[in-house]
């Protein structure tokens, strides 16, 4: 098993960052070069203060703050493949997940159609600038039901998801796993988009199903 791009992705409370966090250990174990590329947290965006105290006039540039980040990042990862061909990039989240969030109702809004537009021609330049082969080989796309995502969300009880309106979840849920503009864009950026049904099992056992689609394939 080598040289593949591998996307861990799903809405808030699936699990995705203990997966990919697991996934990284276990291929490890069998090759010498394998990378996680972490999810961009809160603190590393500069225009998230400004956006929480006015989201109308900040939404724009945080969202593009966000986009440019993680597209980088896939390109100072492209430019270390380049010194081993045969190395395993893990992403958790991609800049393809970039579109999903900027699709959800709170932030749509808080942006006139001017910026949307713009932000919607940008997010496609990128994706189209990316060669087919740069394009992940595998997106898994984690899916449980709406009601446990809720419920895990509110076990964790984290501040900031706390104070988070059920309809935004309800409004992301949609757009990751229902959204057919969305599937579409992600199946013609991506090599294989895998929807995972989950259920309830633990990142452990979602990170055994993954490996054995990978050794299914390899």
């Amino acid at each position: 098993m080598k040289n593949m791009r591998i996307v861990v992705s799903g809405t808030v409370g699936i699990g995705k960052t203990t997966t990919a966090k697991i996934l990284e250990e276990r291929l490890s174990l069998t090759n010498d070069d394998v990378f996680l590329n972490n999810e961009i947290i809160e603190g590393e965006n500069p225009y998230l203060d400004s956006y929480y105290e006015n989201r109308p006039e900040w939404s724009f540039l945080t969202q593009m703050s966000f986009l440019n980040d993680r597209f980088r990042a896939i390109l100072e990862e492209e430019e270390k493949r380049k010194k081993n061909p045969n190395r395993i990039s893990i992403f958790d989240r991609h800049f393809l997940d970039d579109y999903i969030f900027a699709n959800l109702k709170t932030v749509k809004w808080d942006m006139s159609a001017f910026q949307w537009n713009s932000y919607d021609l940008v997010n496609k330049y990128f994706a189209n600038s990316l060669e087919a082969e740069m394009h992940p080989d595998y997106f898994f796309l984690l899916k449980t039901s709406l009601q446990t995502v809720l419920k895990r969300i509110e076990e964790r009880n984290r501040g900031s998801e706390a104070a988070v309106d059920v309809e935004y979840w309800e409004n992301m849920y949609y757009h990751y796993y229902e959204d057919p503009k969305i599937i579409e864009y992600l199946k013609e950026n991506t090599k294989r988009l895998i929807v995972l049904e989950v259920g309830d099992l633990t990142p452990d056992e979602i990170t055994d199903e993954i490996i054995k689609i990978l050794n299914k394939d390899d």
